[in-house]
């Protein structure tokens, strides 16, 4: 990994600050908005189901980006979360356990696949999954792996693994406009802080609606300098409408500053039905529900920013 980084501070905020200004900001977004700070519930029970039992302050991860795939895929961009926890060790960031979603290890897979990392200190186990398309039936598919490692992009947030702490609890119902939940947000939290960097991370659920999500299956065979290409390789990208629920790990910033930050990055998952993917939005606008829970980042970590 290259080990290239700079630190980004966040402007500081309580979770009490946020509080008013997200009830106010997403009524215009959805029509049920209810938003509070309360202590972290165990997020290993329902609804979020998540191998972490709760999340505290900590800090934001942005680690490679998209450009590592284009215009052809930069096949050494291999990074691991161990590495990643070691490195918030010497930077003295409280590292209790690492989260979030990024691309899955696609030389131990032998393809492209997405995945939900969680791992807690360097020393412990992964509890990470992988989503990918089952390339004779096309179907999608979601397993556990032991990996401790990831390709080319990622985002995640460092936390303390066992430390209570309070969490923003967001619950919304009956999208109104076309911005999904977490662009919902962002922006609602940008129309009182505009170009200021902040940086959240947590969990969201999905219930009684269909998500639109997204499984990269296979390299462009060409290379995506013209648009022609691009949109060809775009027609491998699975899109499936799963079914919920569904939990999701994920980061999001609100101002990027100028270092190619991965503004929002979003995974989730549903073991039992098979499903894991790249959030776009729920299918079902009148009958959807979110609940999440957040904290916010002290910093943003920038690790191997890409030159172009």
């Amino acid at each position: 990994m290259n080990s290239s980084l700079k630190e980004i501070p966040c402007v500081t905020l309580s979770l009490e600050t946020l509080q008013p200004i997200l009830l106010r900001n997403l009524k215009q977004y959805f029509s049920h908005v209810e938003v509070e700070v309360t202590a972290c519930p165990d997020l290993t029970e329902k609804p979020f189901q998540f191998p972490l039992s709760n999340i505290s302050e900590g800090a934001s991860l942005d680690v490679g980006g998209p450009q590592n795939l284009t215009p052809r895929p930069n096949l050494e961009k291999k990074y691991s979360p161990t590495q990643l926890l070691e490195l918030c060790n010497i930077l003295q960031i409280p590292n209790g356990v690492i989260f979030g979603p990024c691309a899955g290890p696609f030389w131990e897979v032998e393809q492209l696949c997405e995945m939900v990392a969680c791992k807690k200190s360097s020393l412990g186990k992964s509890n990470s999954f992988i989503g990918l398309v089952d390339t004779n039936t096309q179907k999608a598919v979601c397993k556990p792996t032991m990996s401790n490692n990831f390709g080319f992009v990622g985002n995640f947030f460092v936390t303390w693994a066992e430390k209570s702490s309070s969490v923003l609890k967001i619950k919304v119902s009956k999208r109104l406009r076309d911005e999904n939940f977490t662009g919902s947000i962002r922006k609602a939290i940008a129309e009182s802080f505009p170009e200021q960097v902040i940086s959240l991370g947590g969990l969201f659920t999905v219930s009684n609606a269909t998500v639109n999500c997204h499984v990269v299956q296979e390299f462009s065979s060409s290379s995506l300098e013209t648009a022609g290409n691009v949109n060809n390789w775009l027609q491998l990208v699975k899109f499936f409408a799963f079914k919920s629920p569904m939990t999701f790990a994920c980061v999001m910033h609100c101002f990027d500053p100028g270092y190619k930050l991965c503004m929002e990055h979003s995974h989730g998952l549903n073991e039992g039905l098979g499903q894991l993917g790249h959030y776009h939005s729920d299918l079902e606008p009148e009958l959807v529900e979110y609940e999440g829970v957040f904290s916010l980042a002290s910093k943003i970590i920038r690790i191997d920013m890409p030159e172009k």
